[in-house]
């Protein structure tokens, strides 16, 4: 699965005239360069100032499919995110025309009231072997990647574990909690505060896909992620 598929985004285009600044992002391998990282964070100072719906921004590169390349287009999108462009205005896309090494930012700005936001959404953590609680494949630790990146002071970040209907229903609560757990540890080395985040285990209460009883389905072993702002305390 690519980590694209990890969310799901809708973008509006509204035909406006805009001012837009570009910087070159290039990487070695998947690691971005030094210049890469400074064109990550002009783009987010810009973004920032543009205001709150002032700008959206693209990334564009090569439509390459060896791993390290989709791991640098995730990092980039990952960095961006961290500073401060907001996922519902920042979109992908494939450019034949880049350098093969090389993703192209661009940042333009657009009156507010003719930039709505895309819709994003961030998917389920899946890939997990029957019985297991060990996140194995490169979607699953991009959708811990990018759930961290969306992370900010003042939320709270919500891990909910599940699994199938194979064993008992007191094992399928632990095994989901590991999961959970798992997951929340893998949010806390991606630079999340333990005290932000909420970890439950449902079991096989709540399957994404119904079945019945001991039938292996891997779209119910999932962790679903949840971000959100923390209530204010009231006074």
């Amino acid at each position: 699965m690519s980590w694209l598929g990890l969310a799901v985004f809708v973008t509006f285009a509204p035909q406006v005239q805009a001012d837009t600044r570009t910087w070159d992002a290039c990487f070695n391998g998947d690691a971005p360069t030094p210049e890469a990282y400074v064109a990550f964070r002009e783009a987010g100072r810009l973004f920032q100032e543009a205001g709150q719906f002032g700008a959206r921004s693209t990334l564009t590169g090569p439509d390459r499919s060896e791993r390290a390349w989709s791991e640098a287009k995730l990092t980039a999108y990952v960095e961006l995110l961290r500073a401060g462009v907001k996922p519902g205005y920042l979109s992908v896309r494939s450019d034949g025309s880049q350098p093969p090494h090389c993703l192209s930012i661009t940042v333009e700005m657009v009156p507010p009231a003719e930039n709505p936001p895309g819709l994003w959404h961030l998917g389920p953590v899946y890939d997990f072997e029957a019985g297991g609680a060990e996140l194995r494949s490169p979607a699953a630790r991009a959708a811990v990647r990018l759930a961290a990146a969306g992370y900010a002071p003042g939320w709270v970040v919500r891990v909910d574990g599940h699994t199938d209907t194979v064993g008992s229903a007191e094992d399928n609560r632990a095994l989901s909690l590991r999961r959970a757990e798992a997951v929340a540890a893998a949010l806390v080395r991606e630079g999340v505060p333990w005290r932000d985040i909420q970890v439950n285990g449902h079991g096989e209460t709540l399957l994404a896909r119904p079945t019945a009883d001991e039938t292996p389905e891997p779209l119910n072993r999932r962790v679903n992620i949840d971000l959100s702002r923390r209530p204010a305390t009231p006074r």
